[in-house]
């Protein structure tokens, strides 16, 4: 089942969101056998495939849950970056913005300029959609850390912001798949037995 996610998270990359949809809701049902601390990241990738098919409350309930099972800093990190771009799809632009500066000082200090990579980039789309056009702050430190895997989205969507500046956030409502960057969680080779609490095995 571990693996079936990591496959889903994959073909959402490539956009094959209906095929990943299939396979990530069949690694959650095998997965929700299992102790709940293993299930964040079913939990985070699955809610980023409904997001990306418009399915926006499945979204925002698998990233309550993903939250609510993250035990590490960089799952929860990743989870709240994509429950407030949720938020902001929405409608809902002042909770996300609330939500992303809860953690913007523990983003700052982590250990991993992968959490930069995601929380920058994606701050911009949750600030445009509230309609803020002094973002240019932003868009430098989106540059300064740009993705590792996908360097070429960060400069598109920096360029895009700031092109921004001068429009309104009607133009983010209709690009926003281009311009979030999804916060997806990988399953590591896990041995088998360490899905089972102590009781059972």
């Amino acid at each position: 089942y571990t693996t079936l996610c990591n496959q889903g998270y994959a073909l959402c990359k490539v956009k094959d969101y209906h095929r990943a949809l299939t396979i990530l809701e069949k690694a959650r049902n095998g997965l929700e056998m299992f102790p709940r601390y293993n299930l964040h990241i079913i939990y985070n990738d699955l809610g980023i495939c409904y997001f990306l098919l418009d399915r926006y409350q499945d979204a925002y309930q698998c990233l309550l849950l993903a939250q609510r099972f993250s035990q590490n800093s960089m799952p929860r990190i990743f989870s709240t970056i994509n429950l407030a771009c949720v938020e902001s799809v929405m409608g809902y632009t002042e909770r996300a913005i609330h939500r992303l500066n809860a953690i913007e000082q523990e983003v700052e200090t982590h250990k991993l300029d992968r959490v930069r990579q995601k929380y920058y980039v994606n701050s911009l789309l949750v600030e445009s959609l509230h309609g803020n056009m002094v973002v240019e702050g932003r868009i430098l430190k989106a540059l300064a850390y740009p993705d590792r895997y996908f360097p070429e989205q960060t400069r598109y969507a920096a360029h895009f912001y700031q092109e921004f500046t001068n429009s309104d956030k009607e133009i983010v409502k209709h690009a926003w798949r281009d311009l979030y960057s999804p916060c997806g969680l990988a399953y590591w080779y896990m041995d088998p037995l360490k899905l089972l609490s102590e009781g059972i095995v």
